[in-house]
């Protein structure tokens, strides 16, 4: 069995607000900048999707921006919508302790990049499956099957823990087996039954 692990609301805590606030503080710009130039404009779509590099990204930003901008000042206030969550690093590395894990997340590379630096699952990571690298996002079939490519598995050899019900659906009926994302304990249960993780233990 191998484990796909989502990021967004299962490894990591995602609020725009963070980003927004971040945006502000950094330019002295409104946070309706961020809105229009990040999310309005499209360029999240484009991004997560790999059809803008990173730093075709940031030169959008830069020239869609009121005021001067630094690659770094982007990529650290893109960034500061994420906050790992020490619980859910604890249970990636618990449960690579009996199965093999990889991510599979609607991502793009300025936050694959913070992801892979500061969540600290990345001794318990076999692979990284990103949206952008195959131009696709989930629920969509093509990153399911990118993804199973990717580690050379059948799809019935294949857990998805995902936050979203529509992502949950989408695996399903690629014959993955799921565990949707709601609460900690209720994915610990989840583990347990599938042998997957110690019954005994506490995030």
């Amino acid at each position: 069995m191998l484990v796909f692990f989502d990021l967004g609301g299962v490894v990591v805590d995602v609020n725009l607000n963070w980003a927004r606030q971040a945006w502000a503080r950094s330019t002295a710009q409104a946070p309706t900048e961020f809105n229009r130039i990040f999310l309005d404009s499209g360029l999240k779509d484009l991004i997560d999707r790999g059809q803008l590099s990173a730093d075709a990204a940031i030169e959008r930003v830069q020239q869609a921006s009121e005021t001067p901008v630094s690659a770094e000042q982007i990529r650290s206030c893109w960034s500061a919508c994420l906050r790992k969550r020490p619980s859910s690093t604890r249970l990636v590395h618990e449960v690579a302790r009996k199965s093999r894990c990889a991510v599979l997340s609607n991502t793009d590379p300025i936050h694959s990049a913070w992801l892979e630096a500061n969540t600290g699952i990345n001794p318990a990571i076999e692979h990284w499956v990103y949206s952008y690298q195959c131009h696709a996002l989930k629920p969509e079939p093509e990153i399911y099957r990118f993804a199973l490519e990717q580690l050379k598995i059948p799809a019935t050899q294949a857990l998805l823990i995902d936050d979203r019900a529509e992502n949950i659906a989408a695996a399903r009926s690629m014959g993955m087996d799921t565990i949707h994302f709601d609460r900690l304990d209720q994915v610990v249960s989840a583990l347990a039954a599938r042998d997957l993780l110690a019954v005994s233990w506490q995030p």
